[in-house]
Parts: C-alpha cells; structure tokens; sequence
C-alpha cells in the first residue's frame, strides 16, 4: 500500500526547504533585520534551504532515469 502521508524523497526535502525559508524569515525579525535586510543566520538558512532544493531536485532526475519516466 503506497501513501504520501509521510513524506519521502524529494518531498521530504522540499518541505525541508520550505521549513528552512520560514526560519530565516523568523531570524531576520528576531535580529531586527525586518526592512529588507537579511540576518547572517537568516542567509545560512536560506543556503541550506536552496541546497535541499537543489538536492531535491537531482533526487527527481534520479528516480525518473530510474524507472524510465524521463524517456516519455
């Protein structure tokens, strides 16, 4: 039985990122940076945030080459 209760995969690192992206957003208010600049905390978590994207998206070329849905 297949189910995307829990996320796996590309998935889960795509909600990885969006989690990521709300914390950087958190960080640059607790760190008075809320008029357009960015905290150095909150930019660590914004290149953590595109890295699990980044990897999120190679794992997506992976599994498609893999069960051949990239030759449709």
């Amino acid at each position: 039985m297949k189910t995307d209760l829990i996320p796996n995969g590309p998935m889960a690192l795509r909600n990885l990122a969006a989690r990521l992206d709300a914390q950087a957003a958190r960080s640059d208010v607790v760190m008075n940076h809320g008029r357009g600049r960015a905290s150095f905390v909150g930019d660590v978590y914004r290149t953590a945030a595109s890295i699990a994207r980044q990897e999120a998206s190679q794992l997506e070329k992976m599994i498609a080459a893999l069960t051949g849905e990239g030759s449709r």
